[in-house]
This record gives C-alpha cells, structure tokens and sequence, in this order.
C-alpha cells in the first residue's frame, strides 16, 4: 500500500471524521476542484463541432508523437494502476517482513486485519471494507482525470 492521503482516508474513521481522513478528502477535493478547472479551459463549448480543439493538419511526426505521449501517460499514471490493483486484488496478499517474530492483530476503520508471521514473509489480511473501497474509488476518479487532461493537451498541440 502507498503511504498517501487516500490511505489516510481508510485507515482512519469516517464517521464521526477525523483529522487524518478530513485531510485525505480535502485534497481529493482540491484536486477535484484543479481537474474541473483545467478542463473546462481545455473544452471549447463554443465549438461544438471540435470542442476539443483537435488539430486537423499536423505532420505524421506529430502524431506518432501524439501517440507516444498518450502511451507514456498512460502507463506512468500509477493512481489508476494503484487502484484497479486495489480494487481487483485478491483479500489476502504476501508481503516480505522487515520485523522478526510478528504476529497481531489490528483495526483499520473497524475492518479487522491479522498478520502472522510463517518463514520470511507475513500473511496479511487485505482491507475491503466500504470505507477502503470509496477511497480507492476516489483515487480512480484522480487517475481517470489526470488521464483525460493528458490527452486532450496531446490532442491539442501543433
């Protein structure tokens, strides 16, 4: 798992808020709030025709490099990679251990997680909980934004 704000936002309550999980939605908000604006400047509804301002006649040089933009983009955008992975994993997973003789039990947002410790790796119980799913939602939503803002400014350039 990644140590980041949408961690923040399974991991601590929900209802009643904490800080950490108020902090984890505040900047899923502010980059909600940053995606919207930069897309409504980047969409010209004035043209609906075109509104994505898609330029028409550009060399073969600049598509090839249009595509391989979008490509690069697309594979270096870990919020959607980290999410689907999230979201389509298995409720167990194998990490390798860094502490010798672990075995406990703990809570994130009341989903009971059990480690326990069997040669060098440890057997851990994967969080699925609702609060686990939105803010892996959340972090889909992010990627799947940054993605589009991507392409339409691949699209857009001459």
């Amino acid at each position: 798992m990644l140590k980041d704000t949408y961690t923040l936002m399974y991991v601590y309550r929900a209802c009643p808020p904490t800080g950490p999980w108020t902090l984890g939605f505040i900047v899923f908000l502010f980059q909600m709030l940053s995606y919207g604006l930069l897309l409504s400047t980047l969409i010209d509804t004035t043209n609906p025709s075109n509104p994505l301002s898609v330029t028409v006649s550009v060399s073969w040089q600049m598509r090839i490099a249009q595509a391989c933009s979008l490509l690069i983009a697309v594979v270096n955008s870990v919020d959607i990679v980290v999410a689907l992975n999230n979201l389509l994993r298995v409720p167990s997973a194998i990490v390798k251990a860094d502490e010798p003789g672990v075995d406990y039990t703990q809570s994130h947002a009341g989903e009971l997680s059990h480690v326990t410790r069997s040669g060098d790796n440890i057997h851990q119980s994967f969080p699925t909980g609702m609060q686990f799913k939105i803010a892996v939602c959340f972090r889909l939503i992010e990627g799947a934004l940054a993605i589009a803002a991507s392409f339409i400014l691949i699209v857009q350039s001459e």
